[in-house]
């Protein structure tokens, strides 16, 4: 049953008042509670239509259709919240109230003019806004009768000195004798509705509803207030559900081997190891190369005397040789065979029981080793030093050769003399 919404009128009939219907707005007086009521239950959606005031849509059979977010199951209804569900399938929510029809704006008691008609004729019946309004038009009716919801009246006579004559006991109109002898009862504006308490711009939230699925409207001591239905870090989506995401691109991170997707719970990424290529795999930050090792013990491809760690999912080796040794047949030694260094030409590069040979074999004849031929000298300073006052030399045969500085007659002075060489017994030492 559609309950009335009246607006303005002038002179209703007194004795009217205390029993015409009202639903907010400017309007005829009378039963406010309808605008201050209590929705009736939710119903449920039918099979294969439309859904009902607080249900799911029926799908008539078809399959639910999978999904991987909320932005794939858009069903173009504005009366149903969409969403995908933990499973992977849409479902579509109804959000009008019971007795509500689902308008291209949303829901609402009405979606046209032609749903509100009252059968009164001298009423204007109106949409507004979902809301069924009837305005009372006096034009419609005869001089000096009025609109009422029971059709054209004759305006209550009065006097100018008794307005009670004219009381309504309606909260919604203003009351007073007009200059013509007859009543006057000023309702609400246009853009009031009435109220219990009288005209206000709202009665109860529906009349708040801005068609914004991500606000929450309501009303407050007949004002309107609207807030924010999610709050950081969520997000509203198109549907109405708050959701950390409302799209797959909400989740792209920018990586090509990640399949990205948005469900119920927020961003939810894949991994597609096979993009990659072989030897790799699909990490947080993109391709890397595929882990090689768990523990050090799978990492077999190291040297025989390599030490192998396993460090970020990688083998890695190093020597386990150290102090300058070398790893020969599986052992860390001090040499292996052909792995000392050159001494010299006379010295055999050999490597005995792990260590480098460093004997040339000169020093078995006691000579030195000159371009690779043993000889007594190679230079002077390989030859002996026998005193001051003899020179020293080594020839083109390698042989040290000596020569006194002294003459025949003259023998070479000890250490400290401040000569070299003297006649016997003249050499002058130093005090």
């Amino acid at each position: 049953m559609m309950t009335r919404t009246w607006l303005v009128h002038l002179g209703v009939v007194g004795l009217f008042f205390v029993g015409a219907k009202a639903c907010g707005g400017s309007e005829f007086s009378g039963d406010v509670g309808r605008d201050a009521g209590t929705d009736a239950s939710a119903g449920a959606g039918g099979a294969g239509g439309t859904a009902g005031a607080g249900g799911t849509a029926g799908t008539g059979g078809a399959p639910p259709k999978p999904c991987t977010g909320p932005d794939q199951c858009d069903d173009e209804s504005p009366c149903t919240v969409d969403d995908c569900s933990i499973d992977g399938f849409c479902t579509h929510v109804s959000t009008c109230r019971a007795g509500q029809k689902c308008c291209a704006a949303g829901c609402g008691e009405c979606c046209g003019d032609d749903d509100c008609k009252d059968g009164i004729d001298c009423t204007t019946d109106t949409c507004d806004r979902g809301v069924c309004r009837f305005k009372p038009t006096d034009s419609e009716c005869k001089q000096d009768e009025v609109c009422t919801a029971a059709g054209c009246r004759p305006r209550v006579p009065c006097t100018t000195v008794d307005d009670d004559a004219c009381n309504d006991d309606d909260p919604c109109t203003v009351d007073s004798c007009g200059g013509d002898g007859l009543c006057v009862n000023q309702g609400c504006r246009d853009d009031e509705f009435c109220c219990a308490g009288g005209c206000a711009a709202c009665c109860n939230d529906s009349q708040c509803d801005d068609g914004d699925p991500c606000t929450n409207d309501s009303c407050a001591a007949g004002v309107c207030s609207k807030t924010p239905k999610c709050t950081a870090p969520e997000k509203c989506c198109g549907n109405g559900l708050c959701n950390t995401c409302c799209s797959a691109s909400d989740c792209e991170d920018g990586f090509g081997c990640t399949i990205d997707t948005c469900g119920p719970g927020g961003c939810q990424r894949t991994f597609d190891h096979d993009s990659c290529g072989p030897g790799f795999i699909c990490t947080p930050t993109g391709c890397a190369p595929a882990p090689q090792c768990t523990t050090p013990s799978q990492c077999t491809q190291g040297g025989p005397c390599d030490t192998a760690a396993c460090i970020d999912g990688q083998c890695v080796y190093s020597s386990g040789c150290t102090g300058g040794q070398t790893c020969c047949d599986g052992q860390c030694k001090t040499c292996c065979d052909g792995s000392c260094p050159e001494v010299d030409a006379c010295t055999p590069r050999a490597c005995s029981g792990g260590a480098c040979n460093t004997i040339s074999r000169c020093a078995a004849e006691g000579k030195v080793c000159c371009g690779g031929v043993c000889k007594d000298c190679c230079g002077k300073e390989d030859c002996l030093v026998l005193d001051s006052c003899t020179n020293r030399s080594c020839d083109l045969d390698g042989q040290c050769v000596y020569s006194s500085i002294c003459g025949p007659l003259e023998e070479c002075c000890p250490e400290g003399s401040l000569i070299r060489c003297a006649i016997a017994g003249a050499c002058a030492v130093t005090p």
